[in-house]
Order: C-alpha cells, then structure tokens, then sequence
C-alpha cells in the first residue's frame, strides 16, 4: 500500500513538474511572440508617417502642391497610434524602449511641423523637445539622453532625419534584445 502511495505521489509529482515546465515553455513564446509582434509594429507605425510626409516634402522641394490637409489627418492619426504603442512599450519594456520610441515620433513631429507649421508652433515644440537631452528626472540612461537633439541641432533636417532612423532602430533592438534575455528552460 505505501509503494502505491508513493507511485501515486510520483505520478503527481512527475505531472506537476511537467505542467510547470510545460506553462514555462509557454510563456517564454509568448513573450517572444509579444517582442517579434511590439518590434515589427514600431516600423509599421513609424514608417508609414515617415513615407507620407517625405512625399510631401519632395512635393515642396520640387515646387509641387503640398496636401497639408491630408498630412494633417495622417499625422494626427500618426501620433494616436504612437502615443498608444509608447504606452504598450512603457507597460511591457521597462528601460528605454519607451523613450527611444518617443525619440523617434519627436523627430518625425519636428520634419512635419517644419513642413506644416514653419513658426511659431515649430519654434515652440523645438524649444520643448530640445531640453530632453538635459531631462534627467525622465531620461534616467544618460546613453539614451545623448541621442535626443538639443534645440540647435533640431533645426538641421538632415540631423533630425538620421536621429530618427538611430532611435528606432535602437527602440527596435531594445525590444528584440528582450526576447534574446528570457532564460531557457533547463530540464
């Protein structure tokens, strides 16, 4: 009778340990899944601005009609679905993915407001986003406070268009180096 327990109790055992590995494995997919999936909607979101914009700035470059009625609509929606993906990166990536993100979008914010809003409101949301290089009570990693542009650099397009491709790439590596930490499952 007590080798049955014991059988039973192994058995048991053997079922927990199984679940347990089992339920591990899971997780580690899905947050895999939640990396892959976080990554390849930062160059969805950020990309399909970017390309809308840039026509419209080679419509003024070549002195075409720019629709900055239609850019107005696209940025708007544009900064919905950043806002919302900022939110997810700050809830589901503790370190800098979220403001790595927020680099980017402030750098597509500042070609589209040149391009739409050439004074007063561009000079304002230069001044504000050109102090994130000293805002360390928000930017904690001074690495990531160093690619924010400071006020003057922000007024060169080319600069603020290379910073845009640095900070998402760089938000998209700090997603998928996420996915390169989870441990494996050791049997």
């Amino acid at each position: 009778m007590i080798s049955g327990l014991n059988a039973v109790f192994l058995a048991l055992l053997v079922g927990l340990s199984a679940n347990l590995i089992l339920r591990a494995f899971e997780n580690r997919q899905t947050r895999r899944e939640l990396c892959q999936a976080t990554s390849i909607e930062m160059w969805h979101v950020a990309y399909a601005f970017y390309w809308k914009s840039q026509e419209q700035i080679w419509r003024k470059q070549y002195h075409q009609k720019v629709d900055a009625v239609k850019l107005a609509r696209d940025y708007e929606s544009f900064r919905i679905e950043a806002r919302v993906l900022e939110a997810k990166l700050d809830a589901n990536f503790p370190g800098n993915a979220s403001w790595l993100w927020h680099g980017a979008v402030d750098m597509l914010g500042v070609r589209y407001y040149r391009l739409t809003q050439p004074k007063k409101r561009l000079n304002d949301m230069i001044a504000s986003h050109g102090s994130h290089p000293d805002d360390a009570g928000r930017i904690t990693d001074p690495k990531v406070r160093a690619l924010f542009l400071r006020k003057e650099q922000l007024q060169d397009d080319v600069l603020v268009k290379k910073t845009f491709e640095e900070m998402l790439l760089a938000a998209v590596n700090s997603v998928r180096a996420e996915a390169n930490k989870l441990d494996p499952i050791h049997l």
